[in-house]
């Protein structure tokens, strides 16, 4: 019976020391430092193609374009639940395209719609969720992008791709990339593209747009602090069309 017992204590005491192992490794696994939202705010932006579209001298214009196509709409206010950032690698289905694939950046981001403006139906369900993607990514300049992308492959799926030529096998890959600390990144923004870095918790005046099959996505985002001192931001430092820049802030305006 002593005998019996020792065994099990011998066997208890490896599970435990399994488990610290398990607990120490998991703290090496999370010794990365990543950047904090300020720290991103602060990154060089760069401009990245140019956004076609509708140009809106008021948000009247703006909010019309979507009734002729039977969108119901309300101004609101939104909290960001979470914002998280992809790189994908994505081949070219053509054999004969002058490159085998292309790197893709977006970001995707989870809205909680929390106040409607007076006058305007609630378009939402309390505590709902409206998860969009945004063309708000991570550039690195100088062909750097490349083997950072294959790093992090490596890093996130354990897969050993070792240079392009090892990449370019493969169909798709998508992975969360987290901005790093020590990475020289770049804010990488379409011109003209009504995008920014949003901060995760922060409060984001809208306009929330309803279609006719119930999808429902928010636009002209702007920060419910400073919301004039943002909007001027967007055009001078995000590449923003100024009368997009505006759009947000008369919707900012509609809860004064």
């Amino acid at each position: 019976m002593k005998k019996q017992l020792f065994i099990i204590s011998i066997f208890a005491l490896a599970l435990l020391l399994s488990g610290a192992c398990g607990k120490k490794s998991k703290k090496e696994e999370d010794k990365t430092e990543y950047l904090t939202y300020e720290e991103i705010c602060e990154l060089p932006v760069g401009s990245f193609g140019i956004a076609c579209g509708e140009v809106y001298n008021n948000l009247e214009q703006y909010i019309d374009f979507f009734k002729e196509r039977d969108y119901e709409y309300a101004p609101v206010i939104v909290r960001v639940k979470e914002n998280k950032y992809f790189w994908r690698w994505e081949k070219d289905e053509d054999e004969n395209a002058l490159y085998p694939g292309s790197f893709k950046g977006y970001s995707q981001v989870s809205l909680v719609p929390e106040k409607t403006t007076d006058g305007y139906d609630k378009l939402y369900e309390d505590d709902e969720i409206i998860t969009q993607n945004r063309d708000y990514y991570f550039y690195i300049e100088d062909g750097g992008i490349w083997d950072e992308l294959i790093r992090l492959i490596n890093k996130n799926t354990g897969e050993n791709i070792k240079d392009l030529e090892e990449l370019y096998k493969h169909d798709t890959i998508t992975i969360e990339m987290k901005p790093e600390k020590g990475v020289n990144y770049t804010q990488a923004c379409m011109m003209g593209q009504y995008d920014f870095p949003l901060e995760e918790g922060a409060l984001y005046t809208a306009l929330l747009l309803k279609g006719k099959d119930g999808k429902k996505f928010c636009s002209l985002l702007l920060p419910v602090n400073n919301s004039g001192e943002a909007a001027v931001l967007l055009y001078e430092k995000y590449n923003v069309e100024k009368e997009d820049a505006n759009l947000a802030l008369e919707v900012s305006r509609l809860f004064d």
